[in-house]
């Protein structure tokens, strides 16, 4: 009686889906600089006050993480050396614009960003993974643990704007052929 007929969608409508999808995931390079910013406040509040940690660094990169939880750099900020605090903002403010930036241009569907941001967070993996292998004192197993949660869910949206993208540009193509053949057939 209810037979359930599959709609066809038009070419409008899986664009459009796939750009907005595409949009939403590429946001991610977004969100890894603002959790940066975030994460590194709380870290250096932290520090400086001797009290655990734990939500800061897990919302850093890996970059900031490794080169700020060094021996040397981890004594600096714990012991309270103001400038070593201002640097370690400042550092983390460059690594979340350029995480931003990145993203920011991204969104437009620029292809060089997209990549640019992708390729910075995958070096970002290798400093986290360092982390993980050089086993640094102001980081927890737990810590790394939610740092490497964070950084997956990250790569899984990255990973699927990597796909929206490839989308968009095949049924641009298959647009284009269709116009071309129907072009040829009235001719």
């Amino acid at each position: 009686m209810f037979k359930n007929k599959k709609r066809q969608t038009s070419y409008v409508d899986a664009h459009n889906r796939a750009v907005s999808l595409y949009k939403k995931s590429a946001s991610a390079l977004i969100w890894a600089g603002i959790f940066n910013v975030v994460g590194s406040i709380f870290f250096t509040v932290s520090s400086n006050n001797n009290i655990s940690n734990f939500f800061g660094t897990f919302l850093c990169l890996g970059m900031n993480t490794f080169i700020f939880s060094l021996p040397q750099t981890y004594s600096f900020l714990v012991n309270g050396i103001p400038w070593s605090a201002i640097l370690y903002i400042a550092v983390s403010l460059a690594f979340s614009a350029i995480y931003c930036m990145l993203g920011l241009f991204s969104l437009n569907g620029n292809k060089i960003f997209l990549y640019s941001g992708i390729s910075l967070y995958f070096l970002d993996w290798v400093f986290l993974i360092m982390c993980y292998f050089f086993e640094t004192p102001g980081i927890t197993n737990d810590t790394i643990y939610l740092l490497i949660g964070v950084h997956l869910i990250i790569t899984i949206f990255l990973l699927i704007a990597l796909y929206q993208r490839y989308k968009v540009i095949e049924l641009d193509k298959k647009r284009k052929e269709l116009l071309e053949k129907e072009k040829n057939s009235n001719n």
